[in-house]
């Protein structure tokens, strides 16, 4: 594989989730008022994980490479959260600091599924080999 691919993958990814994000605010709010974040939640978690799947299923990885992948996939998403959250007149701690907060148990009871999204992204590699070895 590629090093380029893994890359390319990612923001596939991340505009399969601005796609959800976009079907929740413009869609989903109006019909389930609060109900929404938890359901666009779910939605993108299988996604995510359907769109991984079929993109890692028909290549040789190494779990090492798997790993990695995962590891950038993480990186990224983590890296993109934090950029989207900063705001004028804040450090980048703040936004390090509310994007680590999505990551609580206090974030999932209120239905955000962030924290779950993104370990699927970088789990998934891993997922696969380890899946296609069984």
């Amino acid at each position: 594989m590629t090093p380029i691919a893994p890359l390319l993958m990612w923001c596939a990814l991340f505009a399969l989730a601005a796609a959800n994000g976009a079907l929740r605010e413009f869609v989903l709010t109006r019909w389930l008022g609060d109900t929404a974040q938890p359901v666009s939640g779910i939605m993108l978690v299988v996604l995510l994980a359907l769109a991984s799947w079929l993109y890692l299923r028909g290549r040789a990885l190494t779990f090492r490479a798997a790993s990695a992948t995962g590891g950038l996939w993480l990186t990224l998403t983590f890296a993109a959260e934090t950029v989207m959250t900063w705001r004028g007149g804040e450090s980048l701690s703040d936004s390090v600091r509310s994007v680590l907060a999505a990551f609580s148990l206090s974030a999932l009871q209120h239905g955000e599924l962030f924290a779950v999204a993104a370990l699927v992204v970088a789990l998934m590699p891993m997922a696969v080999v380890v899946l296609r070895r069984a």
